[in-house]
């Protein structure tokens, strides 16, 4: 375990702090040679940390998913407005109609990642 795996947005720092205050330093410092040091004041803030700051959740759903129709309808609204720059309303017809089903796979997907 390491402390990337805590999620300190959602930590009560409140707690952290009563238990970091009521580390005996003194004892750990007196412990320890000079050069272990730096490793055992790391192992106990770990320790410390681990007791009082909640781990980070796993991700839910499918954002790739939802991520890469949004980006493709981005680049659909691009190449939507250089054709309607050029008046060419065959190729305009054809990119509204894929970016309304882009759209609205991007409602499925998001519907689906929230159940």
């Amino acid at each position: 375990m390491s402390f990337r795996a805590l999620d300190f947005n959602r930590a009560d720092f409140g707690e952290f702090n009563e238990a970091v205050s009521s580390v005996n330093w003194d004892a750990v410092r007196d412990s320890t040679t000079f050069e272990d040091f730096p490793a055992e004041f790391t192992r106990k803030v770990l320790d410390v940390c681990l007791e009082n700051v909640p781990r980070k959740r796993p991700p839910k759903g499918k954002p790739n998913v939802y991520n890469s129709l949004r980006r493709k309808r981005s680049r659909l609204k691009n190449r939507l407005t250089a054709a309607m720059c050029t008046g060419d309303e065959a190729r305009v017809k054809k990119l509204e109609d894929e970016i309304g089903l882009i759209t609205y796979e991007i409602k499925r997907s998001y519907c689906a990642a929230s159940r």
